[in-house]
């Protein structure tokens, strides 16, 4: 708090570093009214881990320390979950997007399973004038991915760009369809379906496990029936799927663009991913 005398700091005390850079807590709270000094740029590099090297992730810079770049060290970050969390409109997507970028440079295959359809802009360098202004600050240029970057979606009258996204149905067996179907079975249905995949080849086709249903006796296979016919329609499964070299390959960011997919095909999508 700062006023015509000077300013006050309050302070939360972490620790203090020994000197093979451990961080210990401190056994004694400091004095009242101690003089508080601006750490030098070192000395928060130090405190913070800052390193960077080959395989380290370029982030952006402290805040109000234009001179101090922040790197990721890649090896640790992919080796574990990560999760970005931050209010609306603080700058999740746009993290995720240099995070993204930065696995590019490096040729390291990634896939983005995108809900809305975000990360297509990936393609082509930043044209938002509020960024390119202050792009210098950060030493970096608008660059787009285009080469580098394939877009597939199940659903390519909203995403026209895009390739038509393929799922395997070769080597489906009966406990993959029960968790794809888009629908909670009771038990009775449930009976009904493992009873007629009985009849049905250790591959499962679709129409042939629809007609199986058919022949069943019990009122219950009309629910199944309807759902066997709306995954027919989503015609999301193929014999010539889409081919997992084509989206996992170094030097290569593949984009699943659910834009405008329904929630539950979405969800189908991704287990089978």
């Amino acid at each position: 708090e700062k006023d015509k005398d000077g300013a006050i700091a309050s302070c939360n005390v972490l620790g203090i570093r020994d000197k093979d850079g451990v961080l210990r807590g401190l056994r004694f709270p400091l004095e009242p009214g101690v003089e508080v000094l601006e750490a030098q740029d070192s000395t928060v590099i130090s405190v913070l881990g800052i390193t960077s090297g080959p395989n380290f992730a370029y982030m952006g810079k402290i805040e109000g320390r234009e001179k101090i770049n922040v790197f990721l060290d890649i090896n640790k970050l992919l080796s574990r979950h990560i999760c970005i969390i931050a209010k609306s409109g603080s700058g999740k997507r746009y993290t995720v997007g240099v995070l993204l970028e930065e696995l590019l440079e490096k040729n390291i295959p990634v896939i983005v399973i995108d809900p809305h359809g975000e990360y297509s802009t990936l393609r082509f360098p930043n044209d938002n004038k509020t960024d390119l202004e202050v792009m210098p600050k950060f030493d970096i240029k608008p660059k787009g991915y285009l080469k580098q970057i394939a877009e597939f979606s199940p659903d390519i009258s909203s995403n026209p760009g895009a390739i038509p996204l393929k799922l395997d149905i070769k080597n489906l067996n009966s406990r993959e369809l029960i968790n794809l179907l888009p629908a909670k079975l009771s038990n009775t249905q449930l009976g009904v379906l493992y009873s007629t995949l009985k009849n049905v080849d250790r591959k499962i086709d679709l129409n042939e496990l629809m007609y199986q249903l058919e022949l069943e006796e019990n009122p219950s296979k009309w629910t199944l029936i309807s759902i066997i016919e709306y995954l027919i329609k989503l015609d999301l499964f193929s014999n010539n799927p889409s081919a997992l070299f084509e989206m996992v390959a170094p030097n290569r960011l593949s984009i699943i663009n659910l834009k405008g997919v329904q929630q539950d095909v979405a969800e189908v999508i991704v287990y089978k991913l």
